[in-house]
């Protein structure tokens, strides 16, 4: 591909920016932007009708071609170049065509200038993501100095570049939305524009020459700023998680002159079309925006050690600082998936804000993001750092934060001092003090020379004290009282160190009070004057309408039960009446009142008119009980105890105690209650045979029912026993006691059971069998292991390299021996070596300079099984190098 000269505008940029850095003291910055791709950008210039922006890969990402994204009218398109575009989103768009003049190509009003932007077809374009830092890879190149930073760094850039940043800003931060943002330029408002070269097609439209040193410096002025407002956006607004790099469409317009005879390009669209961090991730902007607040608020009130709800900026850095080291982790495996995956949330500060939603693992970004925007969210001064560090001889990309504090800047580094355990400040508000991790200092980049390699600066302490032993000495240094619309404020500051903070009073408010009113009336409208009791500010409102007539009771003449009624109404405001609402006699209604008749004694009913109280009464005979459940339904009285249900009781096993089971009486679906509907008495409830309950009624129920049950041989299959350990061979019969209980209840040997031992000699499985007597019945086998002597370690000895040699004492009987080593005392991830018939060994393959824990045990084989002595005593041995 041919290569085309850099335009005079790029050129002077380079240069100005190079400046720029030179100057720049505190964190020195070396390159502009495309000082480090200049060969590879002079190369996509030479194709001017597809401009194509290659994001610089992470190591091991595997290119992809780019699509063309632009289509020249009636004309072959050249092939893509392939670039490594992995994760950027790009935008096909088709040229519009408006043909104006009449078809060959004069202007058909002479008199006005002509703005033809139509007929020029779009161009796409694929911006880099300045905070894509991978860290096995270099950052990308920015033209941003932190020595000039005012705030943002959208402050540093030119007119063009602002005017970008300012729509981005005002589109996806103040506006909160997302997707394309589309953006359209008159020649007269266009922020881009240049003296344009036409050319006349064959059918006579005219076009603009895009192989014209002009054109190819417009495009290099709109790439330019494009690539720096977004570097700007990206590194000033990290609360936009979701918002990646992403690509841009434009299409260039002309404006004839006729006066002068010449054309104006100008940028007449522009598509930008950010990309997404991950699937989802716009859809969670409104849950992080109310999540930060909140983490904000959390971590200034931990930070404020006194409760006097003053913190100075140092701890409130501090309580970022640990909260992101104690929320956050470094995601090895997410980050090692990331290009597969497409997910790039480990890159973004959605971690630090939203973990139990996105997930706690990030990668340095993760960390030096969610440090920004919580510093924003609690007004200190702070700024990303991407560039390039020296870690084990090995150059890679990185980000870090400053933050300013004082006046000074002071770097911190929330990534390295996270130590999965612990919490370091190594790399908190540091200075030279990272060691062999050095930065070539740059802002995003890294130094493609390679000649120059900068620490990080020296940590300012020069009249800076934080009052951490010492209690702040605040004083009043300046007072502002509130007024009706402006808040007041008191600020105060720390004579010994200098922190201040600032104690603000609400803006009062207006104190409108009623000045005049004019009431309103039935047939007239009224409103009220309002006037500032602080300012004299003043209002009219509360306009009303004619209120109507409010017509209300005045008297009532009630309805009888043998006379009607009626209502009279009267206006509260002006008095005026009338008559209704007539009511009809009502007639009696008598309702039962009374009734004096019983279950068993006869009585009267009486009935009463609910609205003249006349009554009449009529003979009713005794009620008789109705039982429903076993109690009367009319005068609670309950049933007898014989009628009721009782649940019988199963056999009981003999426990050598009184038994006393429950019952269950009940009529119908009314369960009684023992103790308050009645009592239980035993018999004959200990011992083995048959006992019996006797249930007697209680309070509203009367009678007794008398209930047997079988008491029986418990089994001792169901007793408890306690525990046997294993025993060491000795050559004699062993039987070792075991206690048997019946719940707490200690059984005798020999009255309640019977204990016989077999096969308890050699080394093997034991039995114990158990045998049931008087008030038991029934067989129970236990088992213990009689298992080999313990052997001992006579020699662990390392003569040659990765090499050591283990003797232990000789046992008779048994099948083998087992060797356990490990470098842990506590033998964790110990390996074991089987030997048969020997004592001694050689372990190979060993670390060298390692120290090794060594045990022995013995083991004999009995019916496929193998039986194990405990562990000898461990010796140690360190393993020769040489």
């Amino acid at each position: 591909m041919k290569k085309e000269p850099m335009g005079y505008k790029r050129t002077l940029l380079f240069l100005l920016s190079l400046l720029l850095f030179v100057q720049a003291g505190l964190f020195p910055l070396s390159e502009p932007v495309f000082a480090a791709e200049a060969e590879q950008t002079e190369e996509l210039l030479s194709e001017p009708e597809e401009l194509l922006l290659e994001e610089e890969a992470p190591t091991g990402a595997q290119p992809e071609p780019a699509e063309p994204v632009t289509e020249i009218a009636e004309q072959e398109q050249p092939a893509a170049p392939e670039t490594e575009t992995e994760g950027l989103l790009e935008e096909e768009t088709e040229p519009e065509s408006r043909e104006q003049g009449n078809g060959d190509g004069l202007i058909e009003d002479p008199e006005a200038p002509q703005i033809i932007p139509g007929e020029e077809p779009e161009e796409t374009v694929v911006l880099q993501d300045a905070t894509a830092v991978p860290d096995s890879a270099p950052a990308g190149i920015t033209t941003f100095s932190l020595a000039s930073y005012d705030g943002a760094f959208g402050n540093q850039l030119d007119s063009v570049s602002r005017k970008f940043y300012d729509e981005r800003v005002s589109y996806y931060v103040t506006g909160r939305a997302s997707g394309s943002m589309t953006v359209e330029y008159t020649a007269e408002t266009s922020p881009v524009t240049f003296e344009a070269s036409v050319v006349e097609q064959e059918n006579g439209t005219l076009v603009i020459d895009r192989t014209a040193q002009e054109y190819l410096d417009f495009q290099d002025q709109v790439r330019f700023s494009m690539q720096s407002s977004v570097d700007a956006f990206l590194y000033d607004h990290p609360e936009i998680f979701w918002f990646r790099g992403g690509s841009y469409s434009y299409a260039p317009g002309k404006k004839y002159d006729e006066s002068t005879g010449e054309w104006t390009g100008y940028l007449a669209k522009l598509v930008y079309t950010p990309g997404v961090a991950f699937s989802g991730a716009e859809s969670l902007m409104g849950a992080y925006d109310a999540a930060l607040p909140q983490v904000a608020a959390r971590i200034a009130q931990e930070a404020d050690d006194n409760g006097d709800g003053r913190c100075d900026d140092v701890e409130l850095v501090r309580g970022i600082h640990d909260y992101l080291c104690q929320t956050l982790y470094y995601d090895t495996a997410a980050y090692e998936s990331y290009q597969q995956t497409g997910d790039y949330r480990i890159f973004c500060s959605a971690g630090a804000i939203l973990p139990g939603t996105v997930g706690s693992g990030v990668v340095c970004e993760g960390y030096a993001k969610g440090f920004k925007v919580l510093c924003d969210q609690l007004g200190i001064p702070c700024v990303l750092i991407g560039g390039t560090v020296v870690q084990n001889n090995v150059r890679e990309g990185h980000m870090w934060n400053g933050v300013q504090i004082g006046g000074r800047w002071y770097l911190v580094d929330a990534t390295w001092d996270d130590k999965v355990d612990t919490i370091s400040y190594q790399y908190f508000l540091a200075g030279d003090t990272f060691g062999n991790r050095i930065s070539s200092g740059n802002f995003g980049g890294s130094d493609p020379g390679g000649s120059t390699i900068f620490t990080y600066p020296y940590l300012e302490t020069q009249g800076i004290s934080y009052c951490d032993t010492v209690a702040h000495i605040y004083e009043a240094v300046e007072t502002a009282a509130p007024a009706c619309t402006t808040e007041g404020y008191t600020l105060y500051q720390c004579s010994a160190c200098g922190a201040s903070y600032k104690e603000t009073v609400p803006a009062l408010s207006h104190d409108y009070q009623v000045q005049s009113t004019v009431a309103a009336t039935c047939t007239a409208g009224g409103y009220t004057v309002y006037a500032c009791s602080r300012c004299g500010d003043t209002y009219t409102g509360d306009a009303v309408s004619a209120l109507g007539h409010d017509y209300r009771v005045q008297s009532t003449a009630a309805a009888a039960c043998t006379a009607g009624g009626y209502t009279v109404y009267a206006c509260s405001r002006c008095a005026d009446t009338y008559t209704g609402d007539t009511v009809p006699a009502l007639g009696h209604h008598y309702v039962q009142t009374a009734d004096s008749a019983t279950c068993t004694s006869a009585g009267k009913l009486t009935y009463t008119c609910s609205r003249c109280k006349a009554s009449y009464q009529t003979a009713r005979a005794a009620y008789g009980h109705t039982y429903v459940q076993g109690l009367c339904s009319r005068c609670g009285i309950g049933d007898t105890i014989t009628k009721a249900s009782v649940s019988s009781i199963a056999k009981q096993g003999y426990t050598g105690k009184a038994i006393k089971p429950s019952v269950k009486v009940s009529f119908g679906g009314r369960t009684l209650r023992q103790g308050t509907d009645y009592t239980l008495a035993y018999r004959n409830n200990k011992k083995v045979g048959t006992a019996q309950v006797t249930i007697t009624g209680k309070g509203k129920y009367r009678g007794t029912r008398t209930l047997s049950f079988k008491i029986v041989k418990q089994s001792v299959a169901s007793l408890k026993y306690s525990r046997i350990s294993d025993k060491t061979y000795n050559g004699k019969a062993q039987k070792p006691n075991v206690t048997v209980k019946n719940g707490s209840l200690k059984l005798k040997k020999n009255k309640d059971y019977t204990i016989t031992y077999s096969k308890n000699k050699n080394i093997g499985k034991a039995v114990i069998t158990i045998k049931g007597k008087g008030s038991y019945t029934g067989k129970k086998k236990l088992y213990f292991n009689i298992v080999p002597k313990k052997t001992a370690l006579t020699r662990v000895v390392s003569n040659t390299k990765s090499r050591m040699g283990v003797n232990w004492k000789k046992i008779s009987g048994v099948t083998g021996y087992q060797i356990q080593y490990s470098t842990s005392s506590s033998f964790k991830n110990a390996k074991t070596v089987t030997v048969k018939g020997k004592t001694s060994r050689v372990i190979k393959n060993l670390k060298k300079g390692k120290t090794y824990y060594v045990r022995v045990r013995t083991y004999k084989t009995v019916d496929k099984v193998k039986y194990y002595s405990g562990w000898c005593g461990k010796k140690k041995v360190k393993i020769r190098k040489k």
